[in-house]
């Protein structure tokens, strides 16, 4: 192995990568001392793929992704954003959804009606039976009018 994998100096490069060196020196290093270890380790693993570094660092990448996403799913879905929820569950990872439904029913914790909004500020404690969003008596009709205008979307 040469010297001009951590010298960033020896190949060409534009401006851009030029501003990235010095924030990144110590990843391309830690990023090259695990791929030199995994390929002692494992010689031949993608032994005939050109780019093996390439292919590690972006399963490193991708490993260290999915690790995030499991504690983001595993904290409660009220802290995440309906947005990144749904992400979420798109790639695979359930959520603690379903864990902590359970114990709501329980409680039976006052919410605010996903349709009222912050301004009404109306507390329910009844919720759409397929998406089991707080739905109070003016929109609710045993599911909400969400679920009622797209049945195929909920759940």
């Amino acid at each position: 192995m040469d010297n001009s994998l951590l010298d960033p100096a020896s190949k060409p490069f534009d401006i851009a990568q030029i501003l990235l060196t010095p924030n990144n020196k110590n990843e391309n290093c830690a990023g090259l001392a695990a791929y030199v270890i995994w390929t002692c380790k494992n010689p031949d693993w993608n032994a005939r793929k050109s780019q093996r570094r390439r292919l590690f660092l972006m399963e490193c990448g991708k490993n260290i992704v999915d690790i995030v996403l499991q504690k983001r799913a595993a904290s409660p879905t009220q802290s995440l954003p309906y947005t990144v929820r749904k992400a979420i569950e798109s790639m695979g990872t359930a959520t603690s959804a379903e864990r902590s439904e359970a114990s709501k029913e329980e409680k039976h914790i006052y919410r605010r009606c996903v349709f009222c909004g912050r301004k009404r500020d109306k507390k329910v404690r009844s919720s759409c039976i397929k998406c089991r969003k707080p739905c109070c008596n003016e929109h609710l009709r045993s599911y909400c009018k969400h679920c009622d205008v797209n049945p195929s979307t909920s759940q």
